[in-house]
């Protein structure tokens, strides 16, 4: 389970965002939290808004570069390697300073034979690994796995270990170079208890990519139909709960020249599969997805029809590709985390897939689905989403995003207010100042505008349980 992610000096983030999973002491719909043994509670659920080029992307990208970073394999780097750095630009300070990353979650350990609060701190330039650390709380107080901690005066690491670290230590000081992780080292060599923080983040940290339904959740579900009786099953009740029409999935290997979507990908993806193929050409395999249709009346001889994925709509193919992702955190007790959930979907198609993730069925697997969407019809039913639930992102004068919680906010919104529209008109600020005349008078003047802005309160800095 997530329990909180910070990020510092990433794109248009500058200082220090924290999106907390922390439930705050909001006592609306109790029945939503996942329960802990460390005296707080979880939101299974938490939705970011905010305007265009406000920075909601940004916070999900983070995300997926933290994960990336962390699980990079040894092999996949050489010694002295640029690290892929991307700090903010809209200063002249930034650029000095390294980017961080901090992850706090908990996870079954079979050390303890419990679940383990672990919270795991990261910073690193454009060369180095600066400083990064480990710690654990395993039996009532919080204790130290290990810590690295780059010293410019000696040029070299200082390491301390503490008594949450088992196993060797030597070899995997020796074999971890200035631009990976001593963690991800650690894991590589077989430390039991880095290996086990390394499959929270490759088994319990999913992503949905935005720009690859197609090659990434499309294939993984295609696996899942192909292989997986019993949960091929739960494809399709979901298909059929989404009121797709579809009766039936089936998958079949091909070849390029046979395969039924080559002319509908995009020129980058084709380029793609076939650097796939051919890198690995034991593995990689080229998946034809089929759907049948029945049509005709109910009880009566329905006709079927067979559709490629190709010819369904782009909805229906992102919701299929979407459902194996669905069906893994749910019964893996995983963390989603996607950008623009809502694109190309319903919103009342939006609204079940939060609640999927809500009911207590699936929150004592304790999944967690985390997004960010521009459809605000969420926030219009109150009893939906709490307000510890609900994110905004939105930037400061410097062109910093800033993110924060509609808990977080002095003004105190009644508990089903209609969020949806309170948000609209500005009050909890996160939305586009837009020119009030948009005519473009064909470039001849220039049209006179008035930057709408709505005022709103001053946002607090409360903490929340930790």
């Amino acid at each position: 389970m997530l329990v909180e992610f910070s990020v510092s000096n990433f794109r248009s983030i500058k200082e220090k965002v924290t999106l907390s999973m922390v439930a705050s002491k909001d006592h609306a719909q109790q029945e939503n939290l996942i329960p802990t043994d460390y005296g707080f509670s979880l939101l299974p659920v938490a939705a970011i808004y905010g305007a265009n080029a406000s920075g909601k992307s940004n916070v999900i990208k983070s995300m997926m570069f933290c994960q990336d970073f962390i699980t990079t394999r040894w092999s996949e780097k050489q010694i002295g390697d640029p690290i892929e750095w991307d700090p903010f630009l809209f200063d002249g300070t930034s650029q000095t300073h390294p980017t961080t990353f901090e992850v706090s979650f908990i996870h079954h350990s079979s050390i303890y034979s419990k679940d383990v609060f672990y919270r795991l701190h990261f910073g690193f330039n454009k060369t180095r690994v600066i400083d990064e650390s480990l710690v654990c709380y395993p039996k009532g107080k919080l204790m130290l796995v290990y810590s690295r901690i780059w010293h410019e005066k000696t040029n070299n690491y200082e390491y301390s270990f503490g008594g949450g670290w088992k196993g060797e230590k030597k070899t995997i000081i020796t074999h971890s170079p200035e631009n990976l992780l001593f963690l991800t080292i650690a894991a590589q060599l077989n430390n039991k208890i880095a290996g086990e923080v390394m499959d929270w983040f490759n088994e319990k940290f999913r992503f949905i990519s935005h720009s690859g339904i197609v090659l990434g959740e499309k294939s993984f579900t295609d696996n899942i139909v192909e292989d997986k009786p019993e949960q091929k099953k739960l494809v399709l009740l979901l298909m059929h709960l989404a009121d797709l029409g579809i009766t039936d999935i089936s998958v079949k290997e091909t070849k390029i020249e046979d395969f039924a979507g080559w002319r509908k990908l995009p020129k980058g993806a084709k380029e793609e599969i076939i650097k796939k193929m051919q890198s690995d050409e034991d593995n990689a395999r080229l998946i034809d997805t089929y759907f049948t249709h029945e049509t005709g009346k109910p009880n009566a001889n329905r006709t079927p029809i067979r559709l490629s994925f190709f010819e369904e709509s782009d909805g229906t193919q992102k919701f299929y590709s979407l459902t194996g992702p669905f069906i893994y955190c749910m019964t893996n007790g995983a963390v989603l985390v996607s950008d623009e959930l809502d694109s190309r979907l319903h919103p009342l198609l939006i609204e079940k897939i939060v609640e999927m993730f809500m009911t207590k069925r699936h929150k004592r697997l304790h999944a967690q689905l985390i997004f960010a969407a521009h459809d605000t019809s969420l926030l219009e039913k109150g009893e939906l989403l709490r307000r510890d639930q609900i994110w905004f992102t939105d930037k400061n004068k410097s062109g910093a995003t800033q993110l924060y919680s509609l808990y977080d906010y002095d003004l105190k919104p009644r508990k089903n207010a209609n969020f949806r529209k309170q948000y609209l008109a500005g009050i909890f600020g996160a939305v586009p100042n837009l020119a009030a005349d948009w005519r473009i008078n064909n470039g001849k003047e220039k049209p006179k505008t008035s930057i709408v802005k709505a005022e709103h309160p001053k946002k607090t800095s409360k903490k929340k349980a930790k």
